[in-house]
């Protein structure tokens, strides 16, 4: 199993103090017009380190998270790309903790993973390929290998994401926003194919435009991403609707019962 024994209580006291303001709103405008360099983050996140195999998804309407696991393929929810049109679905890639250049991947094919439920977000996973290759020297893009195994319950895992940074309004960060979880926060009753996972940090969540976003199992004693073990997918919880775009509980769908669907599906395309 992955072990990290100790390593949640480093972590809570090393991010305590790393709290970020809100950004301004972003327009409706802005949303949809895939050459923003920075688009919207996770609610009372952290300052995420740099994540070179993190991408943001872009469609017609919306964006959402998404990793890279391949020099072809990319991860993402399938709830994102659900009834877009292939080529006007593109692939940003980048550092997004600086203000720099990214570039720009079209998407030659999406494939749902099998058994995905638009309601009840089951297996809420797609596989989308480019039709160029997304590595290169100077790209530094890095790809995130799939988790083989599950972790102990004291593993960190950590997700990062340019969602919305408040739970009332869309706002945008300046950054990339991280977020950080003990696995063994895993709720009873969460679907079998799913995690339900609540911060280390009061208040902090993922949230609107994090969908799709990687969850990784952080490496004993340093902050960094060791393997993809789910792709962020929903909330839950009882302020939803009630003036809150999001909530603390955070929905994932697990890696690990869709790994060998993924490896196939990647072999066969």
């Amino acid at each position: 199993m992955y072990t990290c024994r100790g390593f949640s209580f480093f972590i809570l006291l090393s991010v305590s103090t790393m709290f970020i303001d809100a950004k301004n709103i972003v327009s409706s405008e802005n949303r949809t017009n895939i050459s923003q360099s920075l688009v919207s983050a996770i609610v009372d996140g952290i300052d995420s380190k740099s994540r070179m195999f993190f991408v943001i998804v872009h469609t017609t309407d919306s964006y959402c998270g998404g990793t890279m696991i391949d020099r072809h393929w990319v991860i993402t929810a399938a709830q994102c790309v659900f009834g877009r049109q292939t080529d006007t679905t593109h692939i940003q890639a980048g550092d997004f903790t600086k203000q720099s250049a990214k570039q720009f991947y079209e998407v030659k094919k999406v494939i749902y993973a099998d058994g995905f439920d638009m309601l009840t977000y089951n297996n809420d996973i797609a596989l989308l390929k480019t039709k160029k290759s997304m590595r290169s020297l100077r790209s530094g893009h890095k790809f995130l290998p799939m988790c083989k195994r599950e972790p102990e319950d004291l593993a960190v895992l950590g997700s990062c994401g340019m969602g919305s940074d408040s739970s009332y309004t869309i706002n945008q960060p300046s950054k990339l926003q991280e977020v950080l979880y003990d696995h063994g926060s895993n709720s009873a009753g969460c679907p079998e194919n799913q995690l339900c996972l609540i911060s280390f940090l009061s208040g902090s969540s993922i949230c609107v435009y994090d969908q799709g976003s990687p969850l990784y199992v952080m490496s004993c004693g340093q902050t960094k991403p060791q393997c993809l073990f789910g792709v962020a997918s929903h909330w839950t919880g009882s302020n939803v609707g009630m003036g809150h775009l999001c909530s603390r509980v955070n929905v994932f769908t697990k890696i690990l019962p869709l790994r060998d669907w993924i490896k196939n599906t990647i072999r066969a395309n």
